[in-house]
């Protein structure tokens, strides 16, 4: 015998059930850290369910994993990537490979990228009878079109000879044994082990199932310490049985403990009913050895308890021909009492619905405190009412998720029905008065929308019946929105996978008309941009994806064929169109939308031009109201019927107008368009009165709008409503140039009151306060500065930058930012403002300083949409950036609002938070920095520091070392000291003097613009920036990458009077206390003002 730890184990012995399978009496790992086979290798039936029994025990520190190796029939070890087919990818070499390594196929734009699926396997088949396949090469590197039409794919080392017309597939990597359980933690007591291996798929190897063309198989064992098995047993699962598990979908109170695992440094509590442990913060319950099948899930419901505040989501691993897809939702911020809750997780959206589920996890993610799982069920009703069929009469259960505004249902599954309540609640937790809905008994249904105020609800379940009680949202309706507003296309693309990047995909859509059309539009809307032809014209381009594109297509459609033909590119990761068509005829209308039946051409990648040949189908990814990421942010375009206006008599403000026909949907709101006299265009949507609930058909009636203020500009109004037009679209006011006279800048200054800081703008007291509109989610802000004027708001913020008005060497258009102050101040004539200044340089600067434009340590693309744009390090960025920059100060001293402005506020990259770029435009980890700028900055920093080479040679302990020889070190040595997380001078002085020089690029860049500022005011404005996020990465094992930690040279300057930011993203969670993003004290003692 042998002692471990106090424990005594036995060492093993083996034998061969009659019917061929594994008993195993004792074993006792002696190997820790290594794998051990455990036993002699048996014969299995690839299509069998089995089950593996035992118990296990060890040191309370141990863990353990087992798994299972298996054999093809001529004894070889089957490898997971002879199995992992990425389906659909077969293509044919049209060359012989004559050992190079570059093979060239038929077609390979259905390919993953590389970094997903390294492995190519050789004479594969469509129908996956060659799995599994081991004749492999490795690994491919590069996926790229010729410009001949081929693809060439590369790989890191020489190739075997293959002929020209074989037929090659892509294949995922992965380990090389299946079945089991990963890391389970092991304690003194002896556990039982209770494991399901699934039949095989039919392609793929998966961790919770058989492998394909196995015949033999062997039990393994990895464990950290020394673990014992006893009583272990494989046997076969009878075909009731199997069944049986597989539609085993629901664990209740103590199933929960006996079929759940847990991951993370937790402790367990005595809990009866629950599986409840201590939570460091990090917690993830998960069952393994699954085998749903994912079509019949359209949610999950869990009950879930916190005692500290956090979050908790859902996700599970769904497989299909050799793919495995994450789909789950949340998270969910947790209700931090220590009582149970009901959370549900709707994945009836997700893209990924074919396939079996082999896993899921429950993620608690939040501060240490005790967390617990009680239930886990799915169902295939959608129903925001949480594990409804477990209501009884008389329990009263919270909604999940129902919003204000949404139009819902209320009816009853199955059976006869029973009688429910519903009750809202506002965010005092008071049932917001006459809102309660009522399903009676018998009744088939109610419709309702849910009340503005809404924060909670609740269902009561009044009389039983044979089923469940079903509630529907059916959509949200978004403020400033009509409730019909909702696309009736569907997100398409041309498969499920995300991607590529940096791709096009074409998109045609064929009508054919009898006559030519009296009206038609099209809306669309793409990730990440839409380029729109029809009939080969050219109709417009979507800057983003959040904001779509609308064009009337009145005169370019035509009797006979038309064709819709839109070009998406995307940039990286999530990708798709969604549109919708309306064409008016004189016998009746055309509604047309993205769907499954539109052509694609996903081989061309064309840019230019339009494809002829539209090869393949479109995939429709799932509704744009629910779809994710999309669904919270998407803008929306109509496309449909118009009302129609024709004119009797126009005013400013006044439009007098006979009714001939009234729009789709209650109109509030209208857009008009202004041309001033140098022929600029913009549009602004307002609020009308009446709203169009007031108007009748056939009578005349006088609309009233607000009038835009302009400066220095006559103008033209125009009626420019997408539900609504005027007949020959006539000026509907016509105004004079109205001279305006420019005003002084004011002295402004922050001043600290009893108890509250406030503005002082020259003799005018103002709250410090200021409103910022969120430009990020709109193009036309109107409903913000509407917002503004109702609640009286007079300090506000507007955002311009180098990008809005800089258009090349002394080339300057401020006619951007001066329009959108004539709208803010249309609103609220009286208010004072700060300006949020992006000092993101404009792409043509960039072309023209390539030394000064941002560059990653590994070669990695800029990523230009985050903000990857010029060197921090850069001094041209600032000295030619100041010049601008008092360009645009002295623009603004000529307005007649030049009295109003209080200061400027610069933001850097695509947030403002002036972070240095940590990624490239593929999100893989590559530090920017490393330009010619950035190099010459560092040995600036050096030579300030140190002051000789020989001083700089001798920190370093590089002999012979000089200033112009000393280089940038690569970003990985920022993550690792020497001592710990810690740096050593002797060892790491390069890298610290490195890190320092890129806080100072920072912070000198601020304090630099902020000079100029200061200088082009007279002192007058305010100077801040987003920036000093010390307080929020101090607890990083590496602050110094985000580049603030020149905060107090920031603080300590003169140039510099405020800083403001997000709270801390730590502290945001229910029943915690915001907390600031700096370090206050070293602000406030230098006179400076903090925003949060």
């Amino acid at each position: 015998m042998k002692h471990f730890g106090g424990l005594v184990f036995i060492f093993f012995t083996f034998a061969l059930c009659a019917d061929g399978l594994l008993t195993c009496d004792d074993f006792t790992s002696t190997q820790p850290g290594k794998w051990e086979s455990v036993g002699e290798a048996f014969p299995v039936n690839p299509k069998q369910m089995y089950r593996l029994s035992g118990e296990v025990s060890g040191n309370d520190a141990s863990k353990m994993r087992v798994s299972m190796s298996f054999f093809a029939e001529d004894g070889a070890e089957i490898r997971s990537f002879w199995l992992n087919a990425v389906a659909g990818t077969e293509t044919e070499m049209i060359e012989d490979c004559t050992g190079g390594n570059t093979l060239f196929v038929k077609d390979a734009s259905k390919w993953v990228q590389p970094s997903k699926a390294p492995i190519v396997v050789f004479h594969a088949k469509p129908d996956l009878s060659d799995l599994p396949n081991r004749r492999i090469a490795y690994y491919v590197k590069t996926i790229t079109k010729e410009a001949d039409g081929r693809w060439a794919l590369t790989f890191d080392r020489p190739l075997r000879k293959y002929p020209r017309g074989t037929v090659i597939r892509q294949h995922e990597d992965g380990g090389n044994m299946g079945f089991g359980v990963p890391n389970v933690p092991v304690t003194a007591s002896w556990e039982k082990l209770n494991l399901l291996a699934f039949p095989a798929k039919e392609s793929g190897a998966y961790f919770n199932s058989m492998w394909r063309g196995a015949v033999k198989a062997q039990i393994k064992l990895l464990a950290d310490k020394a673990v014992a098995l006893r009583n272990l047993k494989l046997e076969a699962v009878s075909e009731d049985e199997m069944k049986a598990l597989l539609s085993k979908r629901t664990l209740r109170g103590a199933e929960v403990k006996n079929k759940v695992k847990i991951s993370g440094n937790v402790e367990t509590l005595p809990a009866k009913d629950a599986f409840e442990v201590t939570t460091d913060g990090s917690t993830a319950y998960h069952q393994d050895g699954l085998n749903w099948n994912i079509e019949e899930i359209k949610q999950i419901d869990i009950s879930f308890m916190s005692t500290t505040p956090g979050y908790v989501g859902f996700a599970c691993i769904v497989n299909h021909n050799g793919t495995r897809k994450a789909v789950g939702g949340g998270p969910f911020a947790v209700t931090p009492d220590g009582e149970y809750h009901h959370y549900v997780y709707d994945i009836s959206e997700s893209k990924y619905r074919v396939g079996t589920v082999s896993n899921w996890e429950i993620r608690f993610t939040g501060d240490p405190g005790k967390i617990g799982l009680k239930a886990i069920s799915t169902t295939g009703v959608n129903n925001r009412i949480p594990d409804a069929t477990t209501l009884v009469a008389g329990e009263t259960r919270e909604l999940a998720l129902l919003m204000p505004r949404a139009k819902c249902v209320m009816f009853w599954e199955g059976g006869a029905s029973g009688s429910a309540t519903l009750r809202f609640y506002d965010h005092n937790m008071q049932e917001i008065g006459g809102t309660a809905v009522n399903l009676a008994a018998g009744q088939k249904q109610v419709e309702f929308t849910t009340p503005e105020m809404l924060i909670n609800t609740t269902v009561t379940l009044n009389t039983p019946g044979d089923g469940m009680p079903v509630v529907r949202q059916l959509f949200y309706q978004k403020p400033y929105s009509s409730a019909a507003l909702q696309w009736r296309g569907k997100w398409i693309w041309f498969r499920l996978e995300e991607g590529p990047d940096f791709y096009s995909v074409w998109f045609r859509k064929v009508i054919e008309l009898d006559e030519a059309p009296e009206f038609a539009a099209i809306a669309v809307e793409a990730d990440d941009r839409a380029y729109t032809y029809v009939n080969g014209r050219f109709m417009g381009k979507t800057p983003a994806w959040k904001i779509p594109g609308r064009y009337e297509i009145t005169d370019v459609l035509k009797k006979g064929r038309n064709e819709i033909c839109i070009r998406v590119h995307n940039d990286n990761k999530q990708s798709g169109l969604v549109a919708d068509i309306y064409v008016k005829k004189t016998d009746g209308e055309i509604f047309l939308a993205t769907d499954e039946t539109w052509e694609c051409d996903a081989q061309s990648n064309m840019d230019t031009g339009i494809p002829k040949v539209y090869p393949d189908k479109s995939v429709v990814l799932g509704n744009p109201a629910t779809l994710q990421p999309w669904a919270n942010g998407m803008g929306f375009a109509y496309a449909g019927p118009v009302g129609w206006f024709t004119p009797v008599k126009f005013e400013p403000g006044r439009l007098t107008v006979k009714v001939e026909r009234m729009p789709a949907v209650k109109k509030s709101r209208m857009k008009f368009k202004m041309v001033k006299e140098n022929g600029e265009e913009s549009n602004f949507e307002v609020n009308v009165t009446p709203a169009s609930d007031k108007w009748e058909v056939v009578q005349v009636c006088t609309i009233e709008y607000p009038m835009p203020r302009v400066e220095d500009s006559g103008f033209k109004l125009y009626l420019a409503d997408d539900f609504v037009s005027i007949a020959g679209n006539p000026a509907i006011a016509d105004i004079p140039r109205v001279k305006r006279q420019s005003t002084s800048l004011r002295q402004a200054k922050l001043v600290q009151g009893n108890g509250r800081p406030y503005l002082q703008l020259g003799d005018q007291k103002v709250n410090g306060t200021f409103w910022q509109v969120p430009t990020s989610y709109r193009v036309n802000h109107e409903p913000e500065w509407e917002i503004t004027k109702q609640l009286g708001l007079k300090n506000l913020r507007v955002t311009t930058g180098f990008g809005a008005f800089w258009k090349g060497n002394g080339i300057y258009d401020f006619s951007a930012i001066d329009n959108v102050i004539d709208r803010m101040l249309s609103f609220t004539p009286d208010a004072v403002f700060a300006l949020l200044f992006k000092l993101d340089m404009p792409e043509w600067w960039l072309a023209e300083h390539p030394d000064d434009t941002a560059v990653h340590c590994n070669g990695g693309p800029r990523d230009f949409l985050e903000g990857d744009d010029q060197a921090i390090g850069s001094k041209r960025w600032i000295e030619e950036g100041s010049v601008a920059l008092k360009a645009f100060i002295d623009h603004i001293r000529q307005r007649s609002y030049a009295g109003q402005v209080w200061g400027i506020s610069f933001g850097v990259g695509s947030n403002s938070e002036w972070f240095w770029k940590l990624t490239d435009a593929k999100g893989k980890l590559d530090w920017a920095g490393y330009s010619k700028a950035d190099q010459q900055k560092f040995r600036s920093v050096l030579r300030e520091i140190y002051g000789t080479d020989e001083a700089l040679a001798k920190a370093w302990n590089v002999p012979g070392l000089t200033f112009d020889t000393a280089e940038l070190p690569h970003f990985e040595r920022a993550y690792k000291g020497s001592v710990g997380v810690l740096f050593d001078p002797a060892k790491d002085q390069q890298v610290m003097d490195w890190l320092k020089s890129r806080t100072r690029s920072m912070s000198d860049a601020l304090i630099g613009f902020g000079k100029c500022v200061k200088e082009a005011t007279d002192g007058k404005w305010l100077v801040g920036a987003y920036y000093g996020y010390s307080c929020e990465f101090a607890t990083s094992s590496s602050p110094q990458l985000i580049g603030h930690n020149g905060y107090v040279d920031a603080a300590s300057s003169p140039y510099v009077d405020f800083v403001h930011a997000p709270s801390r993203y730590l502290n945001r969670r229910t029943g915690l206390s915001e907390q600031s993003m700096q370090t206050i004290d070293t602000w406030l003692l230098r006179g400076k003002m903090i925003y949060t």
